[in-house]
C-alpha cells in the first residue's frame, strides 16, 4: 500500500480493547483475541498492515506491561459507526 493515500489508520492492542470504528466489534486483546482483531481489520475492511511491534507501558501501579500493537490503514474515508449497541459492552483501558 502507497502509504500517502491512507485516509484512516487504526490502532489494534493486545493488551487493550476497543470498537471497530467502521463497525463497532471489540478488537484488540491477547492471544487468539489479537490475532481475530487483525483479521477482521485486513479482511472485512480491506485495511493493510503498516506495522506491528512491541508495546510496552506502565499502568496505574507503576508495573511495566508488556504487549503488541498493529497498525492498519486504508485508502477509504469510512462514514461515522452507528452508535454502541448496548448489548456488546465495550472494555477501555488495561485489562
Amino acid at each position: 500500500m502507497d502509504t500517502s493515500k491512507v485516509k484512516t489508520v487504526i490502532v489494534i492492542e493486545s493488551e487493550v480493547t476497543r470498537p471497530c470504528p467502521v463497525c463497532g466489534e471489540r478488537l484488540g486483546g491477547s492471544g487468539e483475541d489479537f490475532e481475530k482483531s487483525l483479521s477482521h481489520a485486513l479482511e472485512k475492511h480491506d485495511y493493510a498492515l503498516l506495522h506491528v511491534g512491541p508495546l510496552t507501558f506502565r499502568d496505574d501501579r507503576d508495573d511495566l506491561i508488556h504487549g503488541v500493537i498493529a497498525v492498519c490503514g486504508s485508502h477509504k474515508t469510512f462514514p461515522p459507526r452507528p452508535a454502541r449497541d448496548k448489548d456488546k459492552p465495550w472494555v477501555f483501558g488495561v485489562k
